[in-house]
Formats: C-alpha cells, sequence, structure tokens
C-alpha cells in the first residue's frame, strides 16, 4: 500500500511525455536556425527541446554544436 502511494505521488508528480510532432517541430525549427546561422535563436529552440524531452540525445547534441559556432567551447562540452 505504501508503495501504491509513493508510485502515484511520482507519477502525478512527473511531467506528461512530450508530443512526438511538436518535438520535431522545435528540432527542425533549430535546424533551420543554425543552418541560416542564427545562433540565438537556434540555441532558444534546443534549450526548448532539452527541456521538452531531457532523454533526447539530438537536443543536447544540437545544442552542442550552436554553442561551437557560438565559440563557447566550455559550454559545447
Amino acid at each position: 500500500v505504501i508503495l501504491a502511494s509513493v508510485l502515484l505521488t511520482v507519477c502525478a508528480d512527473a511531467a506528461p511525455p512530450a508530443d512526438p510532432a511538436e518535438l520535431l517541430t522545435v528540432r527542425t525549427v533549430g535546424l533551420a536556425y543554425l543552418e541560416e546561422n542564427r545562433l540565438q535563436e537556434a540555441e532558444a529552440e534546443f534549450r526548448r527541446l532539452v527541456e521538452m524531452a531531457p532523454d533526447e540525445p539530438l537536443g543536447y547534441a544540437n545544442l552542442g554544436l550552436t554553442f561551437l559556432r557560438q565559440g563557447r567551447l566550455p559550454e559545447a562540452e
């Protein structure tokens, strides 16, 4: 009973899974900004992607690439 109540509490506090279509849109917009060298906008989109889907490695990879292009090497690592 205790375990069940703990699990219910944890699950209730967890964020709902991100919508796959929204994730794809955010990633695509970020990549478009990156391609156009609009690095601040790209960074904002990739930060949003990482926040929405922290287990998605491409968000971190693209954010790192954006930092690299901005010359922010310590953050790119």
